[in-house]
């Protein structure tokens, strides 16, 4: 091995979005941070879904894989818990703080330059296009009600992909407590 590998995982099946694998690759001679697989299907079994992770766990042998257990995330990560180590799958639970916090800490991990996202301009993979607009379409909400935004996409967008890259950017995470002032820039409705 030279390089750690950590998988984000945001599932779906049979709705709008699309199951999305973000594999993030830090290699042991540097400090610097890579998207080095991206994968979006529309599984219409989450069965499909777990074959998958663990035919790209064979090949990538992930140090952590991050699964959003929101709704159907659960039972996969209980199945995956199983078969590949207890501790290897880490389930997050997608709400409006742990959402947020997932957030402020790949904007800091982008802002840092420690996470190298693939050049736009140029690029013939249409799964760094997506991603791409995906970052362009995540908004953040406050009401009066909580200090903590709501993240939240434009209507008729997607966010697997970027939430994907999210839950793996967990690993690197820079700040071991909490952060309270979770602003990320860009656009804020009120």
């Amino acid at each position: 091995p030279k390089s750690t590998y950590v998988l984000g995982l945001d599932l779906n099946r049979r709705g709008a979005d699309e199951t999305a694998f973000v594999v993030l690759e830090k290699p042991f001679t540097t400090e610097d941070i890579f998207i080095s697989y991206l994968e979006t299907q529309n599984y219409s079994k989450l069965t499909e879904a777990i074959g998958r992770t663990l035919n790209l766990h064979s090949h990538f042998n992930f140090k952590k894989i991050y699964i959003d257990s929101t709704g159907l995330g659960s039972g996969v990560c209980d199945v995956l818990k199983e078969k590949i180590m207890h501790n290897i799958v880490e389930e997050v639970i997608f709400t409006r703080g742990s959402k947020a916090e997932m957030f402020y800490n790949l904007k800091l991990l982008l802002q840092q330059g420690k996470i190298k996202i693939p050049m736009y301009p140029g690029s013939t993979n249409p799964l760094v296009k997506k991603l791409y607009f995906q970052f362009l379409s995540i908004q953040q909400e406050f009401t009066s009600d909580s200090s903590i935004p709501k993240i939240t996409h434009e209507r008729g967008t997607h966010d697997d992909l970027i939430c994907s890259l999210a839950l793996s950017a967990l690993y690197f995470k820079p700040l071991k407590h909490s952060h309270k002032g979770y602003f990320l820039g860009g656009r804020s409705s009120q």
